[in-house]
Protein backbone atom coordinates (compact mmCIF):
# COMPACT_ATOMS: atom_id res chain seq x y z
CA UNK A 1 0.00 0.00 0.00
CA UNK A 2 2.86 2.37 0.82
CA UNK A 3 4.37 1.73 -2.63
CA UNK A 4 1.04 2.55 -4.28
CA UNK A 5 0.71 5.75 -2.23
CA UNK A 6 4.30 6.77 -3.00
CA UNK A 7 3.75 6.12 -6.71
CA UNK A 8 0.54 8.13 -6.59
CA UNK A 9 2.40 11.07 -5.10
CA UNK A 10 5.34 11.01 -7.51
CA UNK A 11 3.48 9.79 -10.60
CA UNK A 12 5.24 6.46 -11.31
CA UNK A 13 3.43 3.56 -12.98
CA UNK A 14 2.80 0.20 -11.32
CA UNK A 15 2.37 -2.72 -13.73
CA UNK A 16 -0.96 -4.51 -13.65
CA UNK A 17 -0.61 -8.20 -12.68
CA UNK A 18 -4.13 -9.40 -13.53
CA UNK A 19 -4.05 -13.21 -13.68
CA UNK A 20 -4.61 -14.89 -17.06
CA UNK A 21 -8.08 -16.31 -17.74
CA UNK A 22 -9.38 -19.45 -19.50
CA UNK A 23 -12.37 -19.68 -21.83
CA UNK A 24 -13.67 -22.82 -23.55
CA UNK A 25 -14.27 -21.80 -27.15
CA UNK A 26 -15.38 -25.24 -28.34
CA UNK A 27 -16.20 -28.59 -26.69
CA UNK A 28 -17.15 -31.84 -28.43
CA UNK A 29 -17.85 -34.85 -26.19
CA UNK A 30 -17.75 -38.59 -26.94
CA UNK A 31 -17.98 -41.62 -24.62
CA UNK A 32 -14.20 -41.64 -24.15
CA UNK A 33 -13.39 -37.95 -23.77
CA UNK A 34 -13.80 -34.35 -24.81
CA UNK A 35 -12.07 -32.45 -27.59
CA UNK A 36 -11.54 -28.95 -26.20
CA UNK A 37 -10.42 -25.69 -27.70
CA UNK A 38 -9.33 -23.37 -24.92
CA UNK A 39 -8.31 -19.74 -25.03
CA UNK A 40 -5.88 -18.53 -22.38
CA UNK A 41 -5.82 -14.74 -22.24
CA UNK A 42 -3.21 -12.57 -20.59
CA UNK A 43 -4.74 -9.17 -19.79
CA UNK A 44 -1.91 -8.11 -17.49
CA UNK A 45 0.86 -5.67 -18.34
CA UNK A 46 3.59 -8.33 -18.04
CA UNK A 47 4.67 -11.23 -20.26
CA UNK A 48 4.07 -14.78 -19.02
CA UNK A 49 5.05 -18.30 -20.13
CA UNK A 50 2.50 -21.09 -19.61
CA UNK A 51 4.21 -24.45 -19.00
CA UNK A 52 1.33 -26.79 -18.21
CA UNK A 53 -2.35 -27.06 -17.36
CA UNK A 54 -3.56 -29.31 -14.53
CA UNK A 55 -7.23 -30.09 -15.12
CA UNK A 56 -10.34 -31.98 -14.07
CA UNK A 57 -13.29 -32.18 -16.43
CA UNK A 58 -16.96 -32.71 -15.52
CA UNK A 59 -20.01 -33.32 -17.64
CA UNK A 60 -23.19 -32.47 -15.80
CA UNK A 61 -22.33 -32.79 -12.11
CA UNK A 62 -19.94 -35.75 -12.29
CA UNK A 63 -16.14 -35.48 -12.66
CA UNK A 64 -15.07 -37.78 -15.49
CA UNK A 65 -11.32 -37.37 -15.80
CA UNK A 66 -8.26 -35.41 -14.80
CA UNK A 67 -4.72 -34.94 -15.96
CA UNK A 68 -2.01 -32.55 -17.06
CA UNK A 69 -1.32 -31.02 -20.46
CA UNK A 70 2.24 -29.91 -21.13
CA UNK A 71 2.27 -26.69 -23.16
CA UNK A 72 4.85 -26.09 -25.88
CA UNK A 73 5.33 -22.50 -27.03
CA UNK A 74 3.27 -21.16 -24.13
CA UNK A 75 4.39 -17.54 -24.51
CA UNK A 76 1.70 -15.06 -23.48
CA UNK A 77 2.83 -11.52 -24.22
CA UNK A 78 1.45 -8.68 -22.12
CA UNK A 79 -2.11 -7.80 -23.06
CA UNK A 80 -4.38 -4.83 -22.64
CA UNK A 81 -6.22 -4.74 -19.30
CA UNK A 82 -9.97 -4.96 -19.71
CA UNK A 83 -9.85 -5.73 -23.43
CA UNK A 84 -12.66 -7.64 -25.10
CA UNK A 85 -10.46 -9.42 -27.66
CA UNK A 86 -10.70 -13.05 -26.56
CA UNK A 87 -10.43 -14.33 -30.12
CA UNK A 88 -8.18 -11.57 -31.47
CA UNK A 89 -4.98 -13.52 -32.15
CA UNK A 90 -3.27 -10.40 -33.46
CA UNK A 91 -3.34 -8.83 -29.99
CA UNK A 92 -0.54 -11.14 -28.87
CA UNK A 93 -2.27 -11.82 -25.56
CA UNK A 94 -4.23 -14.99 -26.45
CA UNK A 95 -2.92 -18.54 -26.51
CA UNK A 96 -5.15 -21.12 -28.23
CA UNK A 97 -4.88 -24.70 -26.91
CA UNK A 98 -6.46 -27.71 -28.61
CA UNK A 99 -6.45 -30.64 -26.20
CA UNK A 100 -8.20 -33.93 -25.51
CA UNK A 101 -9.53 -34.60 -22.01
CA UNK A 102 -9.72 -38.38 -21.73
CA UNK A 103 -12.44 -39.71 -19.43
CA UNK A 104 -11.63 -42.24 -16.69
CA UNK A 105 -15.25 -43.41 -16.77
CA UNK A 106 -17.91 -42.96 -19.47
CA UNK A 107 -20.41 -40.17 -18.81
CA UNK A 108 -23.72 -41.18 -17.23
CA UNK A 109 -25.42 -38.53 -19.32
CA UNK A 110 -23.55 -38.24 -22.64
CA UNK A 111 -26.19 -35.75 -23.80
CA UNK A 112 -25.46 -33.26 -20.98
CA UNK A 113 -25.56 -29.75 -22.32
CA UNK A 114 -22.67 -28.28 -20.35
CA UNK A 115 -19.04 -29.19 -19.71
CA UNK A 116 -16.86 -27.75 -16.96
CA UNK A 117 -13.11 -27.75 -16.60
CA UNK A 118 -11.48 -26.81 -13.30
CA UNK A 119 -7.76 -26.57 -12.85
CA UNK A 120 -4.54 -24.63 -12.58
CA UNK A 121 -2.43 -22.78 -15.09
CA UNK A 122 1.22 -23.41 -14.17
CA UNK A 123 3.59 -20.69 -15.32
CA UNK A 124 7.37 -20.52 -15.67
CA UNK A 125 9.75 -19.96 -12.81
CA UNK A 126 10.27 -16.26 -13.59
CA UNK A 127 6.52 -15.67 -13.67
CA UNK A 128 6.24 -16.51 -9.95
CA UNK A 129 7.94 -13.22 -9.18
CA UNK A 130 5.21 -11.45 -11.17
CA UNK A 131 2.47 -13.08 -9.09
CA UNK A 132 1.32 -15.76 -11.54
CA UNK A 133 3.06 -18.99 -10.45
CA UNK A 134 0.01 -21.25 -10.26
CA UNK A 135 -3.29 -19.64 -11.25
CA UNK A 136 -6.57 -21.50 -10.57
CA UNK A 137 -9.37 -21.36 -13.13
CA UNK A 138 -12.90 -22.61 -13.83
CA UNK A 139 -14.45 -22.57 -17.31
CA UNK A 140 -17.77 -23.87 -18.61
CA UNK A 141 -19.26 -24.17 -22.09
CA UNK A 142 -22.14 -25.68 -23.97
CA UNK A 143 -21.31 -29.01 -25.59
CA UNK A 144 -21.42 -29.17 -29.39
CA UNK A 145 -22.84 -32.25 -31.11
CA UNK A 146 -20.32 -34.82 -32.33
Amino acid sequence: MAAGLACGLVGCKVKDHTNPTVTIERAVVSDSGAELELLVENRSAVDARLERVNWEVSLGLLPLGSGTWEVENGELPAGTKGSKHLADDESGSVLRLRETAEFDTPPLDPDAAEIEIVGELVFGENDEEMGFGVTPFVATAEVEPE
